[in-house]
Parts: structure tokens; C-alpha cells; sequence
């Protein structure tokens, strides 16, 4: 594709054979804030010369389950890791009248190895954050390097002994839920290099140059639908058992505590009275660890009152919009002009064209900055 160069590895250092390169059709990868994330590569799948029992792409093997894959893309002259993970399905679409046939490889991110092993251990003496950092150090061999954001809540543990039952990626998934965390990997910023990251939404990262709608030449969007939901978010109240004091303590969650914040008008605030009041019902945590909960639901549910899904060509855009990560908004008015955190980003590469699939989220409406980043 004019201005776009797709490259794929087969492992940190070793480019795909230059027969697989001609083979390949199309490029689809998934980016967001949950691991996994995905990727699917097409191929067009002949008969070798020397092979015609077989495909040439399935009696090389190098296409088969557990293979890693890196997959790369150079726009502008720029390199960007779209993803970094292992096949883990295989499928095969025979030819027909009007159709060539394909080949379909589908894999997971490299967090697709820590689902393999389901392990039952103890973590004494240690709060979430130390678990989470300890779980992801195992991990190293993978090019995985840790980013754990700790809570107050998530230093230490003297009233219980965390319990793992399961594998590493679905425990630090779980983790991260109840601290209104999220948990991921994300690949680069070079080949064979990623961060496994468990901490809050980056909502104060660099915000990414705009996406413009209705801008005559400098619209780079093709498509934008918004939507508020106003009665998402939620405020919890209740009572916390205090074993030590043996005392019934109150808990009640009035905002969020995401920072920065992203829109002018969070519609925790701004639609009170009109909003839900929901009863704690989490027994068996100290003071501490159900402030921490109480709180996470109250994050969690204000992330998405204000969301956006389009999708943007990406020559047009001139750059990969990266998820999870924040980006401006301009050009629907001052309701939903700002900028937003990118949650998801879904890229689709092939001899047509480049076109990235997004979905946008924040708190609220109205924008916290004057202008956006051109």
C-alpha cells in the first residue's frame, strides 16, 4: 500500500521469508486497555512448485500454533510495533469458483503465555501492587518489562493472605478490577520489547494529535457516533466491619478520583440529584481494602458516561493512533469537543487502504482545555 510498509517477524530478529510477504493479504490487530488483544494475518494460500501436496504456508510450519509474530507497520518513516503475541488458531478457507484460498492465522498478544499455567499460591505480607510486580517480574523472558502503579490500599496486607488460584493473566485482571485498575500488554517501543502495565487509565498521557470532523481538508475522520449515558455513574454508601475495633464503619464514595479529568462537567456531579446511590455489599474486607472497592466501582463506572466510536484513515491521520492512550477531539461542538481516553483501537491493513477503528470514553461532557493538539 503507497505510503505504508507492513513488516512481520517471526521472533525478536528475524524477518518473515520474502515468499510469506508476497503471500500476506491483509492485517488485522486490536489494541485496548484488556489483555489480551488480538491480531489476525491473511494469506493467499498457494500450492508450492515443490510441495503440491500442500500449501506452501502450512508445510513450513512457520504459521503454526506458538509461533511468535511481530507485526510492525512504517508510515511516514516512522516504525510503530502494532503487535508483538503468538498464533494460537489456524484456519484454512479452500479456494472456490470466484475466490482464491486463505490462509487465517489468529493469535493473542504475548499475555497469551501467562494463561497457560494455572498455579495455586500464597502471597503473605503483600498488597496488591507487590503481588502484581512479582507476578509480571516472572514474565521477563517474554521482553515483558512491568509498569504497577501502586494504591494506598495496595502497599501491604496484615489482615489476610492473598490467595491465587489461576493463571497469571487472569489474577492480575482481577487485581487490577478491584482497584479500578486495568491490566494489559502493550508491544515496543522496539522489536521483542513490552510493558505489562496494571495501574489506573492513562488519562494524563501526552494527549495525540486531534481527530477533526467536518473540517473540510482537515477532516481526517470517516466516521463518528456519540453517545451520553447519563445514568452510568454511581455512588456507594454503606458499612464497613471493623474486626479489630469491632465497630461498624460508614463508607460512602461522593466522585471519582481519576486524574486528570477529561470533560468540564463529569455527570457524577453535574447530574445529582440524578444519580444511582447503590448499597456496599462487600463483607470480609478491612477498612482499608473496602474503601478501595467501594471506590473502584464508583471509577469504574464514570469511565464511560461520554463515548465515541468512529473509525479515521490513517494516511489522512498521517500517524498510528495508539490505545490505550488520550487524543483530541474537535469539530462536534462544545458538548463533545476535548479531549478523550482511547480505549480501544482496532487497525485493519490491506492493499486498499489503512483504516483504524477507535472508541473514545470519558466522564463527562464539556472540554477541561481550550484547544486541542493539532
Amino acid at each position: 500500500m503507497l505510503g505504508v510498509r507492513v513488516s512481520l517477524e517471526l521472533g525478536p530478529g528475524s524477518p518473515a521469508p520474502a515468499w510469506m510477504m508476497q503471500a500476506l493479504d491483509s492485517v488485522q490487530v486490536e489494541q485496548s486497555d484488556h489483555a489480551p488483544n488480538g491480531f489476525q494475518l491473511s494469506f493467499v494460500a498457494e500450492r508450492s512448485a515443490d510441495a503440491w501436496s500442500d500449501k506452501q504456508l502450512l508445510s513450513s510450519s512457520k504459521l503454526s500454533v506458538g509461533q511468535r509474530i511481530i507485526v510492525s507497520v512504517t508510515l511516514a518513516g516512522v516504525p510503530t510495533v502494532l503487535m508483538d503475541g503468538f498464533i494460537t488458531h489456524v484456519q484454512l478457507q479452500a479456494a472456490t469458483p470466484t475466490s482464491e484460498a486463505k490462509l487465517i492465522a489468529t493469535g493473542e498478544d504475548v499475555s497469551w503465555q501467562m494463561s497457560l499455567y494455572e498455579f495455586s499460591l500464597e502471597y503473605p505480607y503483600m498488597g496488591d501492587a507487590t503481588i502484581a510486580l512479582l507476578v509480571l517480574a516472572k514474565w521477563t523472558a517474554l521482553g515483558i518489562v512491568p509498569e504497577v502503579i501502586p494504591t494506598p490500599s495496595s502497599l501491604f496486607s496484615f489482615e489476610d493472605v492473598p490467595q491465587q488460584v489461576g493463571n497469571d493473566r487472569d489474577y492480575l485482571a482481577s487485581l487490577a478490577q478491584d482497584h479500578g485498575y486495568v491490566f494489559y500488554v502493550s508491544p515496543g517501543p522496539l522489536s521483542g520489547m513490552n510493558t505489562g502495565y496494571w495501574g489506573p487509565p492513562k488519562t494524563y498521557d501526552s494527549p495525540q494529535p486531534a481527530l477533526t470532523v467536518d473540517a473540510g481538508p482537515a477532516t481526517n475522520v470517516t466516521e463518528l457516533s456519540l453517545s451520553l449515558d447519563g445514568t452510568a455513574p454511581q455512588r456507594i454508601y454503606g458499612d464497613i466491619l471493623d474486626t479489630d475495633l469491632d465497630l461498624e464503619i460508614p463508607v460512602v464514595t461522593l466522585t471519582s478520583t481519576r486524574l486528570p479529568p477529561l470533560a468540564s462537567k463529569p455527570a457524577l456531579i453535574f447530574n445529582t440529584p440524578y444519580v444511582r446511590t447503590t448499597l456496599f455489599q462487600h463483607q470480609g474486607l478491612g477498612v482499608t481494602e473496602g474503601y478501595a472497592r467501594a471506590q473502584a466501582i464508583t471509577n469504574l463506572s464514570t469511565d464511560q458516561v461520554v463515548t465515541a466510536q468512529g473509525s479515521l484513515d490513517a494516511l489522512r491521520y498521517g500517524r498510528v493512533l495508539k490505545a490505550p492512550g488520550v487524543v483530541g477531539l474537535r469539530g462536534v461542538g462544545n458538548s463533545f469537543d476535548g479531549n478523550y481516553y482511547v480505549q480501544r483501537v482496532s487497525h485493519q491493513i490491506d492493499r486498499k487502504g489503512w483504516t483504524q477503528s477507535f472508541s473514545l470514553q470519558r466522564e463527562g461532557i464539556g472540554s477541561t482545555v481550550g484547544t486541542v493538539v493539532p
